[in-house]
């Protein structure tokens, strides 16, 4: 579902699915720990992400517990045709 945008971050695991959520008034998706934990734990990391075949620039940011969140705006989720409890990624 990401890949990153700097190359400092190159070869590290980056695609995986998962489910859209709403946290508050925001859609977002969790990394899996698996990623997250090949990535640095306290800093916001640029990528491009990929949902349903529409590539976007966004930033995967810490969640706590050495964890990532991608958030999903609503022009990311109108472009992609996705809303809460759809898949994407994989």
């Amino acid at each position: 579902m990401t890949e990153p945008t700097d190359d400092r971050n190159a070869g590290l695991p980056n695609d995986f699915a998962a489910t859209i959520y709403r946290l508050a008034i925001n859609y977002c998706v969790d990394v899996p720990s698996e990623v997250s934990g090949a990535l640095p734990a306290r800093s916001h990391i640029p990528v491009q992400a990929t949902a349903n075949s529409h590539r976007f620039r966004m930033t995967l940011v810490p969640r706590g517990g050495g964890n990532h969140r991608l958030f999903l705006n609503g022009d990311v989720r109108a472009r992609a045709g996705v809303g809460e409890g759809d898949d994407v990624g994989g």
